[in-house]
């Protein structure tokens, strides 16, 4: 009898232990799990410069964040197809002088003479081989030097697409050889297409004294 009482007895404090154990770990809290501290982004300098995205559609362009305003480089004013041209020859007295060539004159062609001066007349011909009318504007005739003194200045008239106009007046020479630059449009009232083709020379030599 005293046996059985004794594992009965043994038996309630296995249960007790049991319950106990259960109730201890019941309460006991559970360990927080420590979380790793993560590195902090490191703050990004605000973007300056020029946008190159690829949905920028001009990725060159200031950036307006930086107050800078898109600008449009200006248009090219439209190429105005008016070109004068020196044609034919200069004519001085009686005689037809290529351009680009050399010749001698005699005083006695001279319209007057007067102090060791000639006074000789001159023609030539100008036209407009662009494709718009010119406006009207003066030919000019200088000394010696592309702008050399101005020995003559004769209007030429506006001229349409393919025409042609005369220039002529008096030249004043005197004895020697004197180096003559024909400008097509002295006055530079033209917008041309090709300026290049404006300016011509002829030497003369005038023979005699101009008595």
């Amino acid at each position: 009898m005293s046996r059985i009482r004794t594992a009965r007895c043994l038996a309630v404090i296995a249960v007790i232990a049991v319950v106990s154990a259960a109730s201890v770990c019941a309460q006991t809290p559970t360990a927080e799990r420590k979380q790793t501290p993560t590195a902090q982004a490191q703050a990004q300098p605000a973007a300056t410069g020029t946008l190159t995205g690829p949905d920028d559609p001009n990725p060159t362009r200031p950036d307006p964040d930086v107050g800078e305003a898109k600008q449009r480089a200006p248009l090219p004013p439209p190429r105005l197809k008016i070109d004068l041209l020196l044609v034919g020859s200069f004519t001085l007295g009686a005689t037809s002088i290529p351009w680009g060539n050399i010749t001698a004159i005699e005083d006695t062609a001279a319209m007057s003479q007067s102090n060791g001066r000639c006074v000789f007349a001159y023609r030539y011909a100008t036209r407009n081989q662009g494709v718009m009318a010119s406006v009207a504007t003066q030919n000019r005739i200088r000394l010696d030097l592309q702008n050399g003194p101005l020995l003559a200045s004769s209007p030429l008239p506006a001229l349409a697409p393919g025409a042609s106009g005369g220039s002529s007046g008096k030249l004043v020479l005197s004895p020697g050889e004197s180096m003559l630059y024909v400008h097509a449009d002295g006055a530079a009232l033209n917008a041309e297409s090709d300026e290049a083709n404006n300016l011509r020379r002829v030497r003369v030599t005038v023979k005699g004294d101009c008595r």
